[in-house]
């Protein structure tokens, strides 16, 4: 004869769950949630206000409802322009290098911007011990307004003059 005890295990083992309206099997796997824990809430973006979460709650809450983590950027700086004209010496265009400094081992999104239009984009990975990375823009007519975008973060290029000087 069973036991009350075991026949109430047998039936919680075979069971699901219900969970915001949504049915589970029962083996469905919880949110990792351990990125929040101990702190680690800071280093990530609330989806809510943009900005770093304030505290572990909502963290766990934005990942049991199936939120992705996403990792907040650190501030930059450019602490360096550079113009450099165009190979062609008839093309009426120049480039631009930023010497930003970062946090050593950050990946940046970033994007240059030509009169409001993005031109090239990518990831900054600050590979040198001293956080500081190169960043050089394609090439611009004279007279563009020239832009960076790292993360949230603008930095307006020096204007881009004929001849390319600062």
């Amino acid at each position: 004869m069973r036991s009350p005890a075991g026949a109430l295990f047998a039936t919680v083992a075979v069971s699901t769950a219900v969970i915001a309206g949504t049915v589970l099997p029962a083996s469905a796997a919880a949110p990792d949630t351990s990125a929040c824990r101990s702190g680690g809430y800071s280093n990530y973006v609330d989806p809510a206000t943009g900005t770093a979460f304030t505290n572990q709650g909502r963290c766990v809450s934005t990942v049991a409802r199936g939120g992705i983590l996403v990792p907040v950027v650190p501030p930059v700086s450019v602490i360096r322009w550079s113009l450099f004209p165009s190979m062609d010496q008839f093309a009426e265009r120049c480039w631009a290098i930023a010497q930003v400094q970062g946090v050593f081992g950050v990946e940046y999104p970033y994007a240059w911007v030509a009169d409001g239009q993005v031109i090239f984009s990518g990831t900054m990975l600050t590979g040198r011990a001293d956080g500081t990375e190169g960043l050089a823009s394609p090439e611009v007519a004279w007279g563009t307004d020239l832009v960076l975008v790292i993360g949230d973060q603008e930095f307006a290029a020096p204007a881009i003059v004929p001849g390319c000087f600062l």
